[in-house]
């Protein structure tokens, strides 16, 4: 399997000594766990200049990117090795942030910053690897609920071991940045220029007497406050906690949110999903603008978060698509609140990371579909196209939603499902995505189950590639997502 070749693959970037078809044994694993040692030493050094010319981070990332699974078999491998790996690879990710300051503030030096992003993305997905082989060995049926637990699935940074052990222990001003299950939130994860691995973002208020609360947005109903219960119900497969690091500013600016938030709602009205992505108005509030709105409460405002992902002109139709407010104008200038660019803002400290083992293959792979229809649609100029049956159901549920057929509405959830700001050509393109990346999906289980082993990112990359040059050669009454997704000539 592909797991320990990961990590060999990883430590390629520090050490030349590894042999990768050597059996998994106890002196293989001291070996590779020495190499990982070595690179944590390396990222630990002060020296940050060093840490972005020395091409590590892009080394690294490249083996990473282009893994199989038929290197060494990770199931000869002690469970408490792959979690001392997992650990150690965690720690590599809190220690190398002590250079995101020197990162963030000279954002023309070696490109740092989108390779450090590429770095850290590839050392998580290293961990969920290794996480869903610890978990699946365990005897039983296993259960996970958000930020709670004990095992490699939640792990705490070294300095809050003892005063972050479940979600109870969330501060007012804390950020939660999460992943959800659907293609619409793998779509906002690799939506930017720079990947990301989340697609939501959630601002933590407690009150007076402890209670804890979140204020955050939604693209079914805009706005909303609630208690913490309700985004733990969510079950969302990554979720992430990140602490800003003046915790009164941050209290305050939570504060100043759940207030303004709070107040619409209890008044039937509600603040609006933000689909343009104007980050600087405050009338709409896409996820990631919440907390962002918050900190500009401040008598002295604070930007957040320091670096502000781009998108690529090349799916400028897309975001029209969707209703991101850009144009051939603009697009060069529009910077955009990626809920994954808190991650990279020196002034946040990762507190404690949790993961669902049971989700992580499945948002994997939700990953590399999104990665290749975001490639096509660069690259191919392939585009969304929704049926005229779909667009006429769409169009029926955008009249309801809006008439005074209170009944109606109520029978078919539209209220808890479709904004009023949203178009029929957002619900289009929003509801084909989800057919599209649905069909990749059971073609992606398909092949798995037939090499009866896990597909590995690069290898569900080559499988979604060979499946496009198969549908182009069908006939359009055989051809499934290509129908709804493809270069119209």
């Amino acid at each position: 399997m592909k797991f320990l070749t990961i990590i060999t693959l990883l430590l390629l970037s520090c050490s030349k000594t590894i042999s990768l078809r050597t059996p998994a044994n106890e002196t293989d694993h001291s070996s590779y766990m020495k190499d990982l040692i070595n690179l944590h030493d390396f990222v630990l050094k002060d020296d940050s200049k060093l840490f972005c010319s020395q091409g590590k981070l892009t080394e690294a990332y490249e083996k990473l990117y282009g893994l199989t699974q038929n290197d060494i078999q990770l199931e000869k491998i002690k469970p408490e090795d792959k979690s001392k790996a997992i650990n150690l690879s965690f720690n590599i990710r809190i220690d190398s942030r002590k250079h995101l300051k020197f990162i963030n503030e000279n954002p023309d030096f070696s490109d740092c910053y989108s390779k450090y992003r590429d770095f850290t993305r590839a050392l998580r997905y290293l961990e969920d690897f290794l996480i869903e082989s610890v978990e699946k060995e365990k005897l039983g049926i296993n259960t996970y609920k958000t930020l709670t637990g004990f095992g490699t699935y939640f792990l705490v940074h070294p300095d809050y071991k003892t005063s972050f052990t479940h979600y109870n222990d969330l501060k007012s001003g804390d950020v939660v940045l999460s992943r959800g299950k659907a293609y619409t939130s793998a779509a906002i994860s690799r939506i930017a220029a720079d990947d990301a691995q989340f697609s939501h973002m959630s601002f933590v208020f407690k009150n007076k007497t402890g209670q804890l609360f979140t204020t955050e947005s939604h693209i079914e109903v805009g706005n909303v406050t609630a208690d913490i219960k309700a985004h733990i119900d969510q079950k969302n497969a990554r979720t992430v906690v990140f602490r800003y690091v003046d915790p009164e500013a941050a209290k305050l600016a939570s504060q100043c949110m759940f207030n303004r938030v709070k107040k619409r709602q209890d008044q039937g009205r509600i603040i609006e999903y933000d689909f343009g992505m104007v980050y600087n108005k405050a009338d709409r509030l896409f996820c990631s603008e919440v907390a962002y709105t918050g900190f500009q409460c401040l008598k002295d405002k604070i930007d957040i978060p320091y670096t502000k992902s781009r998108f690529s002109k090349t799916l400028l139709p897309f975001l029209k698509s969707i209703g991101v407010a850009v144009n051939e104008r603009n697009i060069g200038n529009f910077k955009v609140l990626s809920p994954g660019d808190y991650e990279f803002d020196h002034r946040f400290e990762l507190v404690a990371e949790w993961r669902n083992p049971n989700e992580l293959k499945k948002i994997r792979m939700k990953d590399a579909i999104l990665t290749k229809m975001f490639e096509w649609m660069e690259n191919e100029q392939f585009t969304i196209h929704t049926k005229i049956t779909d667009k006429a159901k769409f169009w029926m549920a955008w009249k309801i939603r809006r008439s005074k057929f209170k009944r109606l509405k109520s029978y078919m959830k539209l209220e808890e499902k479709m904004p009023l700001n949203m178009s029929t050509k957002q619900m289009g393109t929003f509801g084909t995505l989800e057919k599209i990346g649905e069909m990749m999906y059971q073609h992606l289980e398909k092949v798995s189950k037939e090499k009866q082993r896990l597909l590995s990112f690069a290898e569900s990359l080559e499988i979604l590639e060979e499946a496009r040059e198969i549908e182009e050669r069908k006939p359009l009454s055989a051809q499934t997502w290509y129908k709804y997704f493809n270069a119209k000539k």
